[in-house]
C-alpha cells in the first residue's frame, strides 16, 4: 500500500506538460463540491512531483488554502498519465490533440489538425478522415490517440474542404461524417464531377435527406446525380459490394 502524504507546500507539485488542459466546468464543480464536503481524495505524482492524475482536484486545494494529500509513485510519463485518465474520466479528441499539441512546440500533424478543425467547422473525426483521405477507421483513431496521426495529401485536403464548405448552405449534413466519407469515395472515381455535383446539389437540395450510412449516401447521391440524364447515360459510380434496387425514397 502507497504512503498518503498530506502538505500545504503547493510550491512543490508541477503540472505535466501534455496533460490535458484544465476543464472550467469541472473547477467549479469540484469546486462547489468541496467547499460542502472536503473528501481527502489523495492526487497521484510521479518522482518529480509532477501531477500524474488529479490536476483539478489539486487546483482547487490550492485555491481554498486545503490541504493535499498525495501518493508518491513511479516515474510515470505522458502516455500512461493519458492511459489512467482515459480510464478514470475519458479523454475526448480535443484532450488529445491539445496534449499533443503541446510536445509539438507549434509545427506539427495536431496542430496542423487542430487548424484544419477551426478553419473549416467540421467535427474532429471527419477531419481525420480528409486529411487522411480515407473513410475512417478503428486504427485511425487509435493511431490518432497513440500521437501517430498521419496527414497525407494536405493540400488536398484543403481544396476538397473548400468545396465542402460551399454546400454548407444548401445541404444541412454537409459535415457529417458518413456523408462526407462517401464523397471521399466518389472523388475518386473518374466518372464524378465536383462540378456537376455542385450543380446537381442546388438544383435538386429538396432531393437531400440524412442517411445513417455511407451505402445509403452513395446510394442517395448517385440518384441525384443522375437526374434530368437520360436512362442509357446514367452513371453508376464503382464501389465494392455495392448493391442497386433502382428506387429511391
Amino acid at each position: 500500500m502507497k504512503k498518503i502524504t498530506v502538505t500545504n507546500e503547493y510550491n512543490q507539485f508541477r503540472f505535466v506538460k501534455g496533460n490535458r488542459p484544465l476543464n472550467d466546468l469541472h473547477l467549479s464543480r469540484l469546486r462547489k463540491s468541496m467547499k460542502e464536503n472536503f473528501l481527502p481524495i489523495p492526487i497521484i505524482v510521479n518522482e518529480r512531483m509532477e501531477i500524474v492524475d488529479g490536476q483539478h482536484r489539486f487546483t482547487i486545494c490550492k485555491e481554498l488554502n486545503l490541504p493535499v494529500h498525495y501518493i508518491a509513485g513511479q516515474n510515470w510519463n505522458i502516455d500512461e498519465i493519458r492511459q489512467i485518465n482515459s480510464v478514470q474520466k475519458g479523454w475526448n479528441y480535443n484532450d488529445f490533440i491539445k496534449s499533443y499539441m503541446d510536445l509539438e512546440k507549434g509545427v506539427g500533424p495536431y496542430t496542423t489538425l487542430d487548424w484544419f478543425i477551426k478553419s473549416y467547422d467540421i467535427p474532429t473525426q471527419v477531419a481525420i478522415s480528409i486529411l487522411a483521405d480515407s473513410s475512417l477507421s478503428s486504427t485511425q483513431i487509435n493511431d490518432f490517440k497513440k500521437g501517430q496521426l498521419k496527414i497525407t495529401r494536405l493540400e488536398w485536403a484543403k481544396e476538397f474542404c473548400n468545396w465542402l464548405v460551399k454546400q454548407k448552405p444548401v445541404f444541412s449534413a454537409w459535415n457529417k461524417r458518413s456523408y462526407v466519407s462517401a464523397l471521399i469515395i466518389l472523388d475518386k472515381d473518374r466518372h464524378f464531377s465536383r462540378a456537376k455535383w455542385w450543380k446537381q446539389l442546388t438544383a435538386h437540395s429538396m432531393k437531400m435527406r440524412h442517411c445513417t450510412n455511407i451505402d445509403d449516401y452513395l446510394d442517395l447521391i448517385e440518384h441525384v446525380y443522375n437526374i434530368g440524364t437520360r436512362v442509357d447515360n446514367r452513371i453508376r459510380f464503382q464501389r465494392e459490394g455495392r448493391t442497386w434496387n433502382g428506387r429511391f425514397r
